[in-house]
C-alpha cells in the first residue's frame, strides 16, 4: 500500500493549524520589522502581509515593506535591509 506524498503535502497546507502556524511566524516577522524600523528610521515604513499558494501547492505569507529602494539599497537610498534582518539573515 503506498502513500500519495501529493496528497499528503496538499492536505497538510490546506489545515488550518499550518495555515496559522505561517501566519503567526510572519505576524512575529513584521513585529520585529517594526521595532527595527522604529529605531532606525522613526517608523517610516509601513509592513504588510499577503498570503497565497505557490504554483505548487505551498501556503506561504509574504510579508511586504513600503521601502523597496531601503530594502535593496539604490543610489538615492541607503540599504537597510529591515525585513532580512527581521527575518534573522545577516
Amino acid at each position: 500500500m503506498g502513500v500519495d506524498v501529493h496528497d499528503v503535502f496538499e492536505q497538510a497546507n490546506q489545515s488550518d493549524e499550518l495555515r496559522a502556524a505561517v501566519r503567526q511566524r510572519a505576524t512575529n516577522m513584521v513585529q520585529r520589522a517594526r521595532r527595527i524600523d522604529a529605531k532606525e528610521t522613526d517608523s517610516r515604513n509601513e509592513f504588510h502581509l499577503a498570503e497565497e499558494f505557490r504554483r505548487d501547492g505551498r501556503y506561504v505569507v509574504n510579508v511586504h515593506s513600503s521601502d523597496v529602494e531601503g530594502e535593496y539599497g539604490t543610489s538615492r537610498a541607503k540599504r537597510m535591509r529591515i525585513l532580512r534582518r527581521a527575518m534573522g539573515g545577516r
